[in-house]
């Protein structure tokens, strides 16, 4: 059986939430289920010689499914591997990426794919582990699918790949 919450219900429910981060200290489980997803990913699609890192993206059909907790703590796993991967927050209408970093999503992809911002002001490191790298959102846009359909974003990609083993997409 299916029951329908009230706007008001939603968004209580959406102010409650919190963005789960994996650490160290977690149950065991969590941490280990999101290793064995790292390593699935591994071996299912290695990093290629010649062909630069590997893009992922994270999707579901349905919104609020924990693609962003998923897109977010597989990077952590892939980072705390020594492996160097980038985390773009893709999701142009309603990015969450910034909440789990403690940080704005200005500048962001949308920022760079317009001409507002250089790609060093939108890669942002993470103070604890170097091989973990992010883009927020930016700037909410009207047309998104134009942003993420442009040149500039294959272009993004392509250069994205030199630098990193594994760049995850969340959309």
């Amino acid at each position: 059986m299916f029951c329908k919450l009230s706007a008001d219900a939603k968004s209580k429910n959406r102010s409650r939430r919190k963005e789960y981060k994996i650490t160290e200290n977690d149950a065991f489980h969590t941490t280990e289920a999101f290793r064995h997803l790292k390593a699935s990913l591994s071996v299912s699609l290695p990093k290629r010689k010649n062909e630069g890192g590997v893009v992922l993206m994270i999707a579901s059909a349905r919104p609020e499914s924990g693609k962003t907790t998923i897109a977010a703590n597989l990077a952590l796993m892939f980072a705390m591997s020594n492996i160097k991967v980038l985390v773009i927050d893709a999701d142009i209408r309603k990015g969450r990426l910034a909440r789990y970093f403690g940080v704005t999503s200005k500048p962001g992809l949308t920022d760079y794919l317009s001409g507002q911002a250089s790609l060093n002001e939108i890669i942002r490191g993470v103070e604890d582990n170097d091989h973990l790298s992010y883009i927020t959102c930016g700037t909410r846009s009207l047309h998104p699918y134009e942003l993420l359909e442009s040149d500039e974003m294959k272009e993004l990609l392509a250069q994205l790949k030199t630098k990193y083993d594994y760049i995850l997409i969340d959309t």
